[in-house]
C-alpha cells in the first residue's frame, strides 16, 4: 500500500470510528442532524492540531463522517448517494455499510435523531434470556467508566439521580486536551480508549429495540468492518460491489488458549521461594500470549486493534477481510504461532486457532450472525482436537528437534529449581519462563504502562517476535497499553487494558523488624507460624523480614492476618476461591436470541470482563486487601485469601454479581472454596477448589457456592453466616455453655438427619437427642428458674423441633456455620 492509499485507508478507518460522535457532542438543544456535528468536530482546529498532516485527508474525513447515511428522506447534504466524486462516494458507501452491518437491524431504516441528554443505555446484561426467568430492563447513569458506575439500576431509580451529561462531556474535553499521539496508530488506539471511557454508557440508538448497544461499541465495530471492507475492495472501489451484501467479504478468527491452570501451577516443590510473584507473573504472561498472538495477526494483515472484537479470559475473536492475501497469510500465521508454542512449551500449552468462518454483509443480521458465532465455536473445538496437527503434517521433524534440544539443554544445564520441567537459563537457577514470570510479577503491580516493540531484544521480555517493556525503550513502539490506574497528564495514545494485578502489599506496621519472635504489638509476625529471619541470606526458602517491607506479602504473611483479624484466635489457614459464570457458551450463542449482533457480542463480553477486571479489583483494594489475585478476567477468577475473608468476599461476589447483571436470573455465577494450610501445596488446594466448583455447577440451577463439602445457593449464605455469628457469640460468652464438644455433636445430629433423608429411620432420633442435649447442656437458668438465653435457644430450636417450624435448609447446610465457628475459635482454649 503506497503512502497515498495508506493515508486514504487511515481516513476511512478514522471516519468510521468518529462518524456518530456528533450524537454525543450536541451540548446545546440545537435542532441539527448528528452527522453535521460529527463533521464540525473533525473540522475543528482542536482536533486537527493533534493529527499529522500526512495521517489523514481532512477534506475526505469530513465528507465521510457527514455523509454516512443512505436513507433517501435524509437531507441531500447527509446522503452518500449525493456525493458527486465517484471515488469519494465509493468510500462513503464503505463507511455507510460498515455502520449498517455493525447495527445489524438498522440496515435500510431511518436513523433516529437522539435526545442524548435524556437517553439511557439499557444494560446488555439485562437483555440476556436463556429461559431461567424474565429479565427486567436496567439502565446506566451517564458517567465515565468506573467500577461503581457499571452497576445498572431501574429507570425509576435513575430518574432520581442528578443527570450528569454536561459533566461527562466536560471530562471528555479535558481528557482530549491531554491527548498527544505520536502517529496514526497511537491516534486511533487513543481514541478507542477515550471513547470507551466516556461513551460506554451512551446509547447508539434510543429506540427500545436497540437501546442496549453503546455508542462506543457501535463506533469500534464500525471502524473494524470499514477497515475490512476497504481492504476487500482495494483493487476496485466499485459501488455496486461495495453495496453487495451477499458476498463473503469477511472472516472470523478465534484463538483459545488451552492448559491455563495446569501451566500456572506447574510447580516442582511444595511452595518454593517467591511463589506468589511467579504465580501472578505466570497468569499475566498467559494473557500476554493471546494479546501478542492477536496483535501479530492484525499487524500482518494491516488491521486496526478494533478488529479484535473480544480479548479476555484466554480467548480472542477477530474480524478480518476475506481477501486472497488474508486467506493465504492466516494459515501461515497459525503455523508460525503453533511452532513457537511447541518450541516454548513442548505441547503443555497451545493456542487453538480457528480461521475458516466466512461471512457476508447479510450475515451481520441477528439470526445469521448467531449461527456464524456457533460455527466459530465449533471450529475452535475442532482445532483443540487437532492441536499441532498442521506442524506435524508440514514440518514433521520440528517436534522431534524441539524435544531433542530440550533434552540436551536439561542434560547440560539441569532442571529449573521452580517448575522442575524446563532447563535452566544460562547461568541461572531457573528457566527463562520462570525468570520472566517472576520479573513480570514484580513489575506488573507497580508499572502503569506496557510498551510493545516489533522485533525481539528491544525490551525486557520477548514474545513471538515482539519485545515488551514496562518503560519506554525508544519512540518506535507499535502499541502502548495502560495497565495501571495511575493518573497521567499525558496520553500518548494508549489502549486501556483492564487487568487483575492486585497483590497484598506490606508496610512497617505489618512486619516486626526488631523482634524475631514478638509477643507484643499487632504485627503479622506476632501471629505467624513461620520462622522468618530478621536478617540473613535468604537461603533455604526462608524470607528475610527487611526484604518484605514495602514489598509484597508471602502466603504465610497473608495467612497470619486471619489470626490477627480474629483477635489472635482461630486457624491461620488460607482459602482458594475459584468461580466462573454459569452457562457462558449458551448465553453467547442463545442468550440474545434474535437480537445477536457483532456490537452486542462485543458489548456483552466487554461488560462481563469488566466485572472481574474492574469492580473485583477495586473491591479487593478497599475491603479485602489481603486477597491475592492469581487471575481474574473474561468470565472466571482464581484468588487466594485468608480463609474467613474468602467466605465473606465470596458471598460479596455472589451478591454483587447479581446486582451487576441487573438481577437477571439468566446470568449467574458459581464458586468453590477450599481451605489450605499456608505451607500446603497450592496446586493440590486449587484442585480441591476446582472440585468444589464442579459441585456448585452440578447443583440444580447452578448459581451456588460450595465450601466444607456443602453446596448452597447464594441467598442462603447470609442466613448461615448469621447463625455462625450466634454460635460464635455463644461460644465466647464468659459462662459459655457452647463449646467445641457441643459443636461436634451438632455435626453428629446433622449426619443423622442426612441419613434419615436417605431412608434410614434410625436417623430421626436426632430430634429427641438434640432436644435433650440442648435442655441439659445449653439452656441457662437463674435461681428463679427463668431461662437466660432464650434468644439463642430460639435460634437452635428450628434444628430439632418436629413439624412446620423445622428449618430443613439450615440443617442441610449446618456444616458451614459449625465448621466456621470451630475454625474461628481453634487455639482459644475451649
Amino acid at each position: 500500500m503506497d503512502e497515498r492509499r495508506k493515508r486514504e485507508y487511515q481516513t476511512v478507518m478514522l471516519a468510521a470510528l468518529l462518524h456518530d460522535i456528533g450524537k454525543f457532542l450536541n451540548r446545546a438543544d440545537v435542532r441539527k442532524k448528528h452527522p453535521l456535528f460529527s463533521a464540525d468536530y473533525v473540522s475543528s482546529d482542536e482536533f486537527k492540531k493533534r493529527i499529522g498532516k500526512n495521517w489523514v485527508d481532512f477534506d475526505l474525513l469530513k465528507i465521510l463522517v457527514q455523509r454516512h447515511h443512505e436513507y433517501s428522506r435524509m437531507p441531500d447534504e447527509l446522503l452518500v448517494q449525493k456525493i458527486e466524486d465517484t471515488h469519494a462516494r465509493a468510500l462513503a458507501y464503505i463507511v455507510s455499510r460498515a455502520d449498517s452491518y455493525s447495527s445489524s437491524e438498522r440496515l435500510g431504516e431511518e436513523p433516529s435523531e437522539l435526545d442524548f441528554k435524556n437517553a439511557r443505555l439499557r444494560s446488555i446484561l439485562t437483555r440476556v434470556d436463556i429461559e431461567k426467568g424474565q429479565p427486567i430492563p436496567q439502565y446506566y447513569n451517564m458517567q465515565k467508566l468506573l467500577p461503581k458506575a457499571a452497576f445498572p439500576i431501574s429507570i425509576n431509580e435513575l430518574s432520581q439521580l442528578s443527570y450528569s451529561y454536561e459533566k461527562l462531556h466536560g471530562e471528555f474535553g479535558k481528557s482530549f486536551l491531554n491527548f498527544m499521539p505520536k502517529d496514526f496508530d497511537a491516534l486511533f488506539n487513543g481514541y478507542l480508549s477515550l471513547l470507551e471511557e466516556f461513551l460506554w454508557c451512551v446509547p447508539s440508538d434510543t429506540r427500545d429495540k436497540f437501546n442496549d448497544i453503546s455508542l462506543y461499541d457501535h463506533l469500534s465495530t464500525t471502524s473494524a468492518i470499514a477497515a475490512c471492507l476497504y481492504q476487500y475492495h482495494y483493487s476496485n472501489f466499485d459501488e455496486k460491489e461495495i453495496i453487495n451484501n451477499s458476498k463473503d467479504k469477511f472472516m472470523l478468527i478465534a484463538g483459545d488458549l488451552s492448559g491455563i491452570q495446569k501451566f500456572i501451577f506447574e510447580i516442582g516443590s511444595s511452595n518454593p521461594k517467591k511463589l506468589s510473584k511467579i504465580l501472578r507473573g505466570r497468569s499475566f504472561y498467559l494473557s500476554l500470549l493471546t494479546e501478542v498472538a492477536s496483535i501479530k495477526i492484525l499487524r500482518r494483515l494491516n488491521l486496526p486493534i478494533s478488529c479484535r472484537i473480544m480479548n479476555a479470559g484466554g480467548r480472542f475473536v477477530l474480524i478480518v477481510p476475506n481477501t486472497p492475501f488474508a486467506k493465504e497469510a492466516v494459515p501461515k500465521l497459525k503455523q508460525e504461532i503453533d511452532t513457537w508454542f511447541y518450541q516454548q512449551f513442548l505441547g503443555k500449552l497451545s493456542l487453538n486457532i480457528a480461521c475458516d468462518i466466512a461471512l457476508s454483509g447479510e450475515d451481520f443480521g441477528s439470526e445469521k450472525f448467531s449461527q456464524k458465532y456457533k460455527e466459530l465455536g465449533q471450529a475452535v473445538e475442532l482445532s483443540k482436537k487437532k492441536r499441532f496437527l498442521d506442524i506435524v503434517m508440514s514440518n514433521e521433524g520440528m517436534i522431534g528437534a524441539a524435544m531433542r534440544n530440550a533434552f540436551a539443554s536439561l542434560q547440560e544445564k539441569g532442571t529449573c529449581e521452580f517448575c522442575k520441567i524446563y532447563p535452566k537459563d544460562s547461568g541461572k537457577e531457573r528457566c527463562q519462563m520462570c525468570t520472566n514470570s517472576e520479573n513480570l510479577g514484580e513489575e506488573l503491580v507497580s508499572k502503569p504502562l506496557l510498551y510493545f516493540y516489533e522485533g525481539e531484544g528491544k525490551g525486557e521480555f520477548d514474545l513471538m517476535g515482539y519485545s515488551l517493556s514496562f518503560k519506554v525503550k525508544g519512540n518506535d513502539w507499535i502499541l502502548l497499553e495502560r495497565i495501571g490506574d495511575e493518573e497521567s497528564n499525558k496520553n500518548e495514545g494508549f489502549i486501556r487494558r483492564y487487568i487483575s494485578n492486585y497483590i497484598p502489599e506490606t508496610s512497617e506496621d505489618d512486619i516486626d523488624l526488631n523482634n524475631e519472635h514478638p509477643d507484643e504489638g499487632n504485627t503479622l509476625c506476632k501471629y505467624c507460624g513461620n520462622s522468618c529471619k530478621l536478617e540473613g541470606d535468604g537461603e533455604e526458602n526462608i524470607p528475610i523480614r527487611k526484604q518484605l517491607v514495602a514489598k509484597y506479602l508471602t502466603f504465610q504473611c497473608i495467612s497470619a492476618s486471619a489470626v490477627r483479624d480474629n483477635n489472635g484466635k482461630g486457624v491461620d489457614h488460607l482459602a482458594i476461591i475459584k468461580a466462573d459464570v454459569d452457562d457462558l457458551g449458551f448465553i453467547f450463542s442463545n442468550g440474545l436470541r434474535d437480537a445477536f449482533s457483532i456490537s452486542r457480542y462485543a458489548s456483552l463480553s466487554r461488560m462481563l470482563n469488566y466485572f472481574f477486571t474492574g469492580w473485583l479489583i477495586e473491591e479487593i483494594r478497599e475491603k479485602f486487601p489481603m486477597t491475592y489475585t492469581v487471575y481474574a478476567g473474561g468470565d472466571d477468577l482464581l484468588m487466594i485469601a485468608p480463609w474467613e475473608d474468602a467466605f465473606r468476599f465470596g458471598r460479596q461476589i455472589g451478591v454483587k454479581f447479581k446486582s451487576y447483571v441487573g438481577g437477571n436470573p439468566n446470568i449467574t455465577i458459581s464458586m468453590g472454596i477450599n481451605l489450605m494450610r499456608p505451607g500446603s501445596p497450592v496446586k493440590l488446594a486449587t484442585k480441591g477448589a476446582d472440585d468444589n466448583l464442579d459441585k456448585s455447577k452440578e447443583a440444580d440451577g447452578k448459581n451456588s457456592i460450595t465450601v466444607f463439602d456443602t453446596t448452597v445457593k447464594w441467598d442462603e449464605l447470609r442466613e448461615l453466616e448469621e447463625f455462625m455469628k450466634a454460635l460464635n457469640n455463644a461460644f465466647n460468652e464468659e459462662d459459655a455453655k457452647v463449646n467445641a464438644s457441643f459443636l461436634y455433636r451438632l455435626l453428629k445430629y446433622h449426619e443423622m438427619y442426612l441419613s434419615s433423608e436417605d431412608g434410614i429411620v434410625e436417623g430421626l432420633k436426632f430430634h429427641s437427642l438434640m432436644t435433650r442435649d440442648v435442655r441439659r447442656n445449653i439452656e441457662k437458668k437463674n435461681k428463679q428458674g427463668n431461662v437466660l438465653n432464650q434468644i439463642f435457644l430460639d435460634m437452635l430450636s428450628p434444628l430439632y423441633i418436629v413439624g412446620t417450624g423445622f428449618n430443613k435448609t439450615l440443617m442441610n447446610n449446618l456444616k458451614i456455620p459449625v465448621f466456621w465457628t470451630l475454625y474461628k475459635n481453634r487455639g482459644g482454649g475451649r
